[in-house]
């Protein structure tokens, strides 16, 4: 075969990367990570909805970008939805809200965190009676809430929007299909010895990272596919505020990333594209590790 058979037009721009009228639900959204993922997803004609608890915080993302749409031309959309994915019936509440709206859902972003302060992360790593006060001080609580949220509703939340996501309509040669993607962390790999602000939190990363691979292997009769994007440093409520705040913040820290800046919206927001769209239709259980080389050079030691 000397050239490929596939038409021109699939291999343009907008069929290969386009988004325009997938309807795309983003948890946590009302700020940092889901917040630019939804801007991303609408700016590019997406019908978006968002969850969180903090009205306040939805209504921004969404006056946020209703000032930008006009000036990007287009004719996508954020709406919100108020609710709480800690348990069952929060989400069951969630679901239904979302369902008296549409009657189905093309793409899910599983991206509802939270991080619990740990141990001081400046106590010497090789101070052995400090260490075990500091581990031993850590918060039982911390570890349950975090669990329970990174990792537990993943799981329940995914599973309560999967008929939504087999209504939508079915991959095809050129089309994406439904996916779920799921956002973890580096955290969930990294090994280094220095004593981290939160143990739960990259213990619970990893588990979401299971819990991903648990549900693209039974969604597969749904031909959901479900993916992980693995982000390093980006600038958020639980960080800074922009990438210049961060920089800043850290200072000589930077150097620790090979490409010393932190994540942009527009990192974030490009690799989510990728893998709703056409794109990234050939990807099920995938991860994608967008933290500027770090997790490479993080040591042990």
């Amino acid at each position: 075969m000397s050239a490929p058979t596939t038409s021109t037009a699939s291999l343009m721009l907008h069929s290969l990367f386009g988004v325009k009228g997938k309807r795309i639900l983003v948890t946590g959204g009302g700020s940092g990570l889901g917040s630019y993922m939804a801007l991303g997803f609408a700016i590019n004609g997406a019908k978006v909805y968002i969850v969180g608890r903090r009205e306040e915080k939805l209504r921004q993302v969404v006056n946020d970008f209703d000032q930008r749409k006009k000036e990007a031309g287009s004719d996508g959309s954020i709406s919100y939805i108020a609710g709480d994915l800690s348990s069952k019936e929060g989400i069951k509440k969630i679901v239904e809200a979302y369902e008296a709206k549409e009657p189905y859902l093309d793409v899910l972003v599983s991206n509802a965190g939270i991080l619990r302060d740990g141990p001081h992360k400046d106590v010497d790593k090789n101070d052995k009676d400090n260490i075990q006060k500091a581990l031993w001080d850590d918060e039982w609580d911390s570890w349950s809430d975090t669990l329970n949220v990174n990792t537990t509703s993943v799981f329940f939340t995914s599973v309560a929007f999967t008929p939504a996501l087999s209504r939508a309509s079915p991959q095809t040669m050129r089309e994406a299909g439904p996916c779920i993607i799921v956002t973890t962390s580096i955290a969930a790999w990294s090994k280094s010895r220095d004593l981290p602000a939160s143990h739960s939190y990259g213990v619970s990363k990893l588990g979401a990272e299971k819990v991903a691979n648990v549900l693209n292997a039974r969604l597969m009769p749904f031909k959901i596919r479900v993916n992980t994007l693995a982000p390093g440093l980006f600038p958020s409520e639980m960080t800074a505020a922009t990438p210049e705040a961060m920089a800043e913040k850290l200072g000589d820290g930077m150097k620790r990333i090979p490409m010393e800046r932190p994540g942009s919206c527009e990192d974030i927001a490009g690799a989510a594209l990728f893998l709703a769209s056409r794109a990234g239709a050939y990807l099920s259980g995938a991860t994608l590790t967008i933290d500027g080389g770090r997790l490479q050079i993080m040591s042990a030691a």
